[in-house]
């Protein structure tokens, strides 16, 4: 797993980072995606479960493109 720091905010990587998603505290979270193969592959609803377990609301946006 991989930490990336931005400005304050961090962007987690890599193997390991899904089960990073368990030890943080929020409230929201904003989920951003490229195609359409995490959410066939069952990555994102894996990840909107988990955090909604937590008590914590999804917002998920898919499509980002390269160009």
């Amino acid at each position: 797993m991989k930490e990336l720091i931005f400005g304050g905010e961090a962007l987690v990587i890599g193997r390991g980072a899904l089960e990073h998603l368990r030890s943080l505290d929020f409230r929201r979270a904003f989920i951003v995606t490229g195609g359409a193969s995490m959410i066939k592959g069952g990555v994102v609803a894996k990840i909107e479960t988990m955090l909604q377990e937590k008590g914590c609301a999804t917002l998920l946006y898919a499509g980002i493109s390269r160009s």
